[in-house]
């Protein structure tokens, strides 16, 4: 049986990659856009991203 432990970094290791993908897709477009004139570029705190994830995974679940 997997205990729960499991479950919780497996949900985290989620967490942790999609963070990362949103990080990379702001500078994907930063870079797409890096010639228009009025695009101002954007930036993730991937800490900051991961941080508030693990928060809501350790959020109570309602029953």
């Amino acid at each position: 049986m997997i205990s729960s432990h499991a479950f919780d970094s497996i949900n985290l290791l989620d967490k942790a990659a999609d963070a990362s993908v949103k990080r990379e897709t702001v500078i994907a477009n930063n870079l797409a856009n890096a010639d228009t004139p009025t695009y101002k570029r954007k930036d993730i705190d991937f800490s900051r991203t991961l941080m508030r994830e693990m928060m809501r995974l350790a959020e109570p679940k309602p029953v």
